[in-house]
């Protein structure tokens, strides 16, 4: 979840492990992949506002979406890829873009979420952004709707159903550490 410390708890994971860590990468590559600028497949990527998603549900062109995909379907496709080619490669960490349903087959991986209460949201994200609490609360508001309806566009479940992932950490009572270590046990635990 926004504002939730994943991306922190994402690459001190890594970096412990000595795995290569993936976030913003994915983007840059799917960007330079696709022609796109990295701004345009942030902004699309996870992005999906109620209204599109209504529109995406209740839209028939008559045309299989297979022969004209729109460009947030290109960029599900060639991130999908890029992210089973990551994990292909080797051990890594994945943060997000779907990770855990596009590698839900795989054994080997360990599919964790990460969320936390408002406030501790509201916390990391005024202190990141240097924005007003009222501000932080709305970003994450906004951030949270946009990955939940992008979830349920391309798999049908709801993002926060704990039946897609191995661990559930809440950065609450863990804080960013307590989920770090957290992770590295259970990870240890998989060999």
């Amino acid at each position: 979840m926004y504002g939730s410390g994943g991306n922190a708890i994402g690459e001190a994971v890594a970096h412990k492990l000595g795995y290569p860590c993936y976030s913003r990468q994915i983007i840059d590559q799917t960007a330079l992949q696709m022609g796109y600028s990295t701004e345009f497949v942030a902004e699309n990527e996870q992005n999906i506002s109620t209204a599109r998603l209504w529109e995406l549900i209740f839209a028939d062109s008559g045309i299989p979406a297979s022969l004209n995909p729109s460009k947030e379907d290109a960029i599900y496709v060639n991130q999908s890829r890029t992210i089973r080619g990551l994990a292909h490669n080797g051990p890594c960490v994945i943060i997000g873009r779907l990770g855990n349903w596009i590698l839900r087959d795989d054994p080997h991986v360990l599919r964790v979420f990460i969320r936390s209460g408002l406030d501790f949201a509201i916390h990391q994200v005024t202190e990141r952004f240097h924005i007003s609490p009222e501000d932080a609360a709305k970003k994450i508001e906004r951030v949270n709707t946009g990955r939940a309806n992008h979830y349920w566009h391309y798999t049908g479940k709801q993002w926060t159903d704990i039946n897609g992932y191995d661990l559930v950490i809440n950065t609450d009572y863990t804080g960013i550490d307590g989920a770090v270590d957290l992770i590295l046990r259970a990870a240890k635990n998989m060999k």
